[in-house]
């Protein structure tokens, strides 16, 4: 069954569509289960620090469980921003709120925004990668999350700067996260979104999730990074292909942040 396990509301500054708009479009899609992971960013450079309004979140989401009740499972989630610099603040967050999921997501690395082509002006593109990956690993050292976001995610944006993102350059330093991340018993997320840019493959890639696997990693969601209805499931089918290929079985999904598995 299709879950959704990335996805934005207007509880986000970069979406502008409602919960009940996203739950309608997840139910269109086929979608059973949705999580919502809204902005929890910290760092003053990003345009969704301090944001998150927790009690309309929770009241929205209260409202849309009740309503689509029986057609929509709705879980309760966040996209922690830079957990390599925020985790003791995500902590507060997460001890005084009933989250079932929690991403953590890069998005801000030596003072540039991964998520934009600018992550790679007046640097060398190696050292980009290098610095990221090298935050990734404090991130998961520090972080309280049960899936990294988007690993790799300067690619998409990066491919016309930067040329094509090659991680075999770059296996001394990933292994190590999804080690840790394994070790930990935490997750990869695979990010379709990376379809929808100029990389045209997901974040991470099949390589990645192979490694993950080798490393003993067993937990992996999947979502669309949807900040519009039409992206909601977007990729999915392919998604679940790559999965597979990197020798996945189950997809999880979490309650109260504990993971349950579906066969993929």
């Amino acid at each position: 069954s299709p879950v959704e396990y990335h996805t934005h509301t207007d509880f986000s500054p970069d979406c502008r569509y409602s919960m009940e708009t996203m739950c309608a479009a997840a139910i269109a899609a086929g979608v059973v289960e949705i999580a919502f992971t809204d902005h929890a960013d910290f760092e003053p450079l990003d345009e969704a620090a301090g944001h998150l309004n927790l009690e309309g979140y929770a009241a929205a989401l209260r409202q849309f469980r009740e309503k689509y009740a029986g057609r929509l499972a709705i879980r309760a989630g966040v996209e922690l921003g830079d957990p390599h610099h925020y985790a003791d603040r995500h902590r507060e967050l997460l001890a005084k709120s009933d989250f079932d999921f929690a991403i953590g997501s890069l998005h801000w690395v030596n003072g540039r925004c991964t998520c934009t082509s600018g992550y790679f002006h007046q640097i060398d593109s190696k050292e980009a990668y290098i610095q990221y990956f090298s935050a990734a690993l404090e991130a998961v050292d520090k972080g309280d999350f049960d899936v990294m976001g988007h690993l790799d995610v300067p690619k998409r944006r990066g491919e016309t700067i930067a040329g094509r993102f090659d991680p075999l350059e770059y296996e001394d330093l990933i292994r190590p996260v999804l080690r840790k991340l394994a070790e930990k018993g935490r997750g990869v997320e695979i990010n379709t979104s990376g379809w929808r840019s100029p990389a045209c493959e997901p974040c991470p890639s099949l390589t990645i999730l192979r490694w993950f696997r080798e490393e003993g990693g067993e937990i992996v969601t999947v979502g669309a990074d949807a900040h519009r209805p039409e992206h909601i499931g977007y990729g999915f089918a392919e998604g679940l292909a790559v999965l597979r290929a990197a020798g996945f079985r189950y997809l999880a999904t979490f309650e109260r942040r504990r993971p349950h598995f579906l066969p993929i």
